[in-house]
């Protein structure tokens, strides 16, 4: 899996956007360094938005305009719990994920 800075890499995610405003994660899909995409189901996840602008525990700096979600997918029949991050701006938007270590 190719990551960028922080160890975060681009990633899929099929999630829904309530009348509201809040954001559900439902699936997410990773390339692999050959290429091959892997989905995944959330079985749970929490969501750490709307925190103001900070710095997480990750190193990667967070603002207002930022979405950040830990949540657990299954690997392997291994728990694995992950961070997304959903940037979105007037003019792009984009989902990254890092894996959290245990």
């Amino acid at each position: 899996m190719s990551s960028t800075d922080k160890g975060q890499m681009p990633v899929d995610v099929i999630c829904q956007f309530n009348s509201d405003g809040k954001i559900i994660p439902f699936r997410l899909r990773i390339q692999d360094e050959d290429g091959e995409y892997h989905a995944y189901t959330i079985n749970e996840y929490k969501e750490l938005s709307h925190m103001g602008d900070y710095v997480n525990a990750d190193g990667v700096n967070t603002h207002s305009s930022m979405y950040e979600f830990d949540c657990e997918i299954t690997v392997f029949k291994k728990k694995q719990w992950v961070k997304l991050f959903y940037k979105c701006s007037a003019y792009s938007s984009a989902w990254n994920m890092c894996f959290i270590s245990d």
